[in-house]
């Protein structure tokens, strides 16, 4: 008579054969949704910053010019590599009178290829994120 753990011979490496392919493509989705998130964060911070950058120029066309000079560059600095990238500024704040409250808005637009997030494969991911920041009422014009 053969023991009983006998019998079940190989049936271990059997289940590990069997569950590694799907233990590794959930691990790989997971790295894949972070890598998203971590991509979409990098477009906020740069709308963000750029709002604010944007909101402390004198006037509409400084903030515009500002404002796309910092997203590009905390968007190359995160590596994020952009093709295209938009950077829309509304900076008709700038114009009003000193103790009108306004704001400057600044949307960044980024198409990044999903072999840039590090997932094999053709196609490409719009990120798109819209950052606002206060225009100083009192500042001289």
């Amino acid at each position: 008579m053969t023991p009983r753990w006998r019998a079940q011979d190989g049936s271990l490496t059997l289940e590990l054969v069997i569950l590694a392919p799907a233990i590794l493509f959930i691990l790989a989705l997971v790295i894949a949704g972070g890598r998203v998130v971590i991509a979409d964060q990098a477009v906020t911070q740069a709308a963000s910053q750029a709002a604010r950058d944007a909101s402390l120029q004198p006037t509409p066309t400084a903030a515009t010019a500002t404002a796309r000079s910092r997203a590009d560059s905390v968007l190359d600095g995160q590596g994020l590599g952009c093709a295209p990238r938009a950077v829309t500024v509304n900076a008709a704040a700038l114009s009003a009178p000193a103790g009108q409250p306004g704001q400057v808005s600044v949307t960044v637009r980024c198409t990044v290829k999903w072999s840039d997030l590090g997932i094999p494969g053709p196609g490409t991911r719009t990120l798109s994120a819209t950052g606002t920041a206060p225009v100083d009422t009192w500042t001289a014009k």
